[in-house]
C-alpha cells in the first residue's frame, strides 16, 4: 500500500544475493496468488528446500529483495524516502510511474526467522506515491 493506505496493485518482487557489488538472482519456484477482490494483497508460497538449494548454488551473500512498482500513469509515480532530492532527473528515469527499490532481508528479525517452514509471515510494503515530477511545486496534476 502507499502512504495514504491506498492499494498498490501493480508490483513484483524478486530475490537475489548480494556479495560486495555483485548481485546474483535467485531462481526458485515462487508460487504467487493475488487476492481477487484486492490485487495488492498477494500470497507467496515459497519452497524452502529449493530456496536453500538456490542460495547454496549462488554462493554466500546477503539476501535482498527488489520491489518493482508501477502506478500505470505518467502523472503519478512511486519513490523512496528522500529520492525526490536526488540530483538526476527522476521524471526521465521513472517513465510511466515505474519504480524499483532494493531492500536487504535479514536472516532473522528480533530472533524470528523470516523464512520458516509451515509458517505464514506477513510482510507489509509501504511506498510513497506523489505527482510527477517529484520535488517540484508545479506538477502535472495540479498547478496555479
Amino acid at each position: 500500500m502507499d502512504e495514504r493506505n491506498d492499494p498498490v496493485t501493480d508490483y513484483h518482487v524478486e530475490l537475489f544475493l548480494k556479495k560486495e557489488d555483485e548481485e546474483t538472482p535467485i531462481e526458485f519456484d515462487l508460487d504467487v496468488h493475488a487476492y481477487r477482490a484486492d490485487p495488492s494483497l498477494r500470497c507467496f508460497h515459497v519452497n524452502l528446500n529449493r530456496l536453500r538449494e538456490a542460495r547454496t548454488k549462488a554462493g554466500e551473500g546477503q539476501l535482498w529483495a527488489r520491489i518493482i512498482a508501477s502506478s500505470g500513469s505518467v502523472l503519478v509515480g512511486y519513490h523512496g524516502i528522500n529520492s525526490e532530492k536526488l540530483t538526476f532527473d527522476l521524471k526521465r528515469t521513472n517513465q510511466g510511474g515505474v519504480w524499483d527499490a532494493k531492500v536487504e532481508l535479514p536472516d532473522n528479525i528480533d530472533g524470528v526467522e523470516l523464512f520458516y517452514p509451515f509458517t505464514t509471515t506477513f510482510v507489509e510494503l509501504r511506498l510513497n506515491r506523489d505527482p510527477m515530477p517529484f520535488g517540484e511545486i508545479k506538477n502535472e496534476i495540479c498547478w496555479f
